[in-house]
C-alpha cells in the first residue's frame, strides 16, 4: 500500500463503520479478520498500516468502498446513485439518507426549508458585481504608482458594494460554518465595532470577558439577524 496513505484517517473510518454496525474490535478481530483485537486497536488508531487484504474484507463486511476506508473519498456508500449525488453535491451517506427520509416522511416541507436556504448560499445570487476587485480596474498604461492607486480604489469599492451585497442576503449556513470552525485563541486580536464593544461592556458589566465570549456573542447577534432576514424571504405557501 502506497506510503501516502494516512493512516491514521483509515484508522478513524474502520473505527467509524465497525460501530456503526454494532461491532466491537473483539467482534471485528475474531469473527471478521482472525487476527487479535490488540492488532484491530492498532489499526484503528493509526499505529500499524493496515494490509490490503483486511481493509477488503472490512469493505465487504460493512458494504462501504476502500477508497473510503482510504480517505480518498468521503462517501462510503458503494451505491452507484449515492456516489453519482456525492460527486455532484459533496453530500454524504449520512446527509443522503436524512434527505431522502425526509422526503418520504410527515416533514416533507421540511424539504423546502433545506433547499432554501441552500439556494442562499449562491454569492451569484443578485450580486452586481464581479469576485474579483481588480476587473473593475480599467485597461490603462498605469504607472506602478498610478497602478497602486487604482488598484485601492478598487479594492475600496469592491468591498463596499461586497458588504452592501452582504447585508441583503442571509447566508445562514456561511455563518454556522464560519462559528462552527472559528479557533480564537485569548491573545488574538479581534476586530469589532465600537457599538458592539460598548454593548459587550454594558451586558457583561464588571464581569470578566473571555475571547471566545465575545466572538460568539458577535456570531450569535449575526445569526439571528440573518434569520429574521430569511423569515421574511421565505416563500409563503
Amino acid at each position: 500500500m502506497s506510503q501516502e496513505i494516512n493512516y491514521v484517517i483509515v484508522g478513524k473510518r474502520i473505527q467509524k463503520v465497525r460501530e456503526k454496525n454494532g461491532i466491537t474490535q473483539d467482534g471485528l478481530a475474531n469473527n471478521i479478520l482472525n487476527i487479535s483485537r490488540s492488532a484491530v486497536a492498532m489499526y484503528e488508531s493509526g499505529k500499524r498500516p493496515i494490509p490490503l487484504e483486511d481493509l477488503e474484507k472490512i469493505a465487504k463486511e460493512f458494504n462501504v468502498s476502500e477508497n473510503y476506508l482510504l480517505g480518498k473519498t468521503d462517501i462510503a456508500s458503494t451505491n452507484p446513485d449515492y456516489i453519482t449525488i456525492y460527486n455532484l453535491t459533496g453530500l454524504t451517506d449520512e446527509a443522503i439518507e436524512a434527505l431522502n427520509e425526509l422526503k418520504y416522511s410527515n416533514k416533507k416541507s421540511l424539504l423546502n426549508t433545506i433547499n432554501f436556504l441552500i439556494e442562499q448560499e449562491s454569492r451569484k445570487k443578485n450580486r452586481p458585481f464581479d469576485g474579483n476587485p481588480r476587473v473593475i480596474i480599467e485597461k490603462k498604461n498605469y504607472t506602478q504608482k498610478e497602478l497602486e492607486k487604482a488598484e485601492s480604489k478598487a479594492f475600496e469599492k469592491y468591498y463596499k458594494e461586497e458588504e452592501s451585497w452582504y447585508e441583503k442576503q442571509f447566508p445562514i449556513l456561511r455563518i454556522l460554518h464560519e462559528y462552527f470552525t472559528s479557533k480564537v485563541k485569548e491573545n488574538d486580536k479581534i476586530y469589532i465595532t465600537k457599538e458592539k464593544v460598548t454593548m459587550e461592556r454594558t451586558l457583561l458589566s464588571n464581569k470578566i470577558v473571555t475571547t471566545n465570549a465575545i466572538v460568539d456573542k458577535v456570531y450569535f447577534d449575526e445569526i439571528n439577524k440573518k434569520i429574521k432576514k430569511a423569515k421574511e424571504e421565505y416563500p409563503k405557501e
